[in-house]
């Protein structure tokens, strides 16, 4: 009986230094992973300056140098921010039983962010002043150019002044084509002044003819990009906004139907379903490898157990 309580301690002294060994490979795995991390990270900003010193420099040239190191490095990140081009559009469907209101604040609050009305259309006649049932009430359709950093908070506070029926955000990616744009009005430039070189140097009347020709066909070029980078930088600066406005007597109230509750609970339900069950398979890849180490440790165990239970 002796043994076998002797055989089970050095089980268990065996599975937990196996344990305390894993642990220690992984945390030490990790740290070693961060501080390689951090090293990467750290951007030398000597390199400049340690030439320079090289070469005799004082010391009010090695800071010039920094500083200019240090510059060259703001622009280079500066450069790189924002450079995505998106084009954003919206339309939005509202109505309201104040129309001289809304269509008040939402001007003021045009003018105040710093965006202008690009058109603007009302027709129809007031509610309180139509004569005649049939006629048609107010309606008033604006285009509105926002600026970018703003146009989010813009719909986000007219959502305030009406009872808003429908909303549609697009936005549309023209980087590729935009910078592509771009290099080819730079490539057309170089190629601009290479033609007025020549055509300074050339005397004979044919050459100057052919060349002119070329020079421009060039500019006709160079303009004609020019305009569509100018009308993308527009569009992207600025958002346009068409909001349409009806004026009405009451607020339609938007009740959901009891299929409706039905189908929204299943779907959720159905969501949860599939949150649960991918949380449950990462937790079971996470278990997986400490689990089959310990299988395997138990079985050896176990086998050196009997092993030496039968010798004994």
């Amino acid at each position: 009986m002796k043994s076998k309580y002797k055989g089970l301690l050095a089980i268990l002294i065996l599975i937990t230094m196996v344990s305390i060994l894993i642990v220690g490979c992984s945390s030490s795995k990790s740290s070693s992973s961060s501080e390689d991390k951090v090293s990467v990270s750290i951007p030398d900003n000597n390199s400049g300056l340690s030439e320079n010193s090289v070469a005799g420099t004082n010391g009010d040239t090695q800071k010039n140098d920094a500083k200019a190191v240090n510059e060259s490095k703001d622009a280079l990140v500066n450069s790189l921010e924002g450079q995505g081009k998106i084009i954003r559009k919206g339309i939005i469907d509202m109505e309201t039983i104040s129309f001289d209101n809304t269509v008040k604040q939402i001007l003021s609050k045009t003018a105040s962010m710093g965006a202008y009305v690009q058109s603007s259309n009302i027709s129809g006649n007031s509610i309180a002043a139509k004569v005649n049932p049939g006629e048609e009430s107010r309606r008033g359709e604006f285009i509105l150019r926002i600026p970018k950093t703003k146009f989010d908070s813009f719909i986000s506070d007219i959502g305030s002044l009406g009872s808003i029926t429908n909303q549609k955000i697009s936005s549309e990616d023209v980087t590729t084509a935009y910078f592509d744009t771009q290099a080819h009005l730079k490539s057309l430039n170089i190629q601009e002044e290479r033609l007025l070189t020549l055509l300074k140097k050339t005397g004979e009347l044919k050459d100057i003819i052919v060349l002119e020709k070329e020079l421009s066909d060039v500019r006709y070029e160079i303009e004609s990009l020019t305009g569509s980078l100018k009308k993308w930088d527009n569009l992207i600066d600025y958002c346009t906004l068409n909001i349409q406005i009806s004026e009405v007597h009451k607020i339609k109230e938007t009740s959901v139907s009891y299929g409706h509750k039905i189908s929204n609970g299943f779907t959720s339900s159905l969501k949860t379903l599939a949150d649960f069950g991918k949380g449950f398979i990462v937790i079971v890849f996470v278990v997986l490898p400490y689990a089959v180490v310990l299988s395997i440790l138990f079985i050896i165990g176990r086998y050196v157990y009997i092993h030496i239970k039968k010798k004994r």
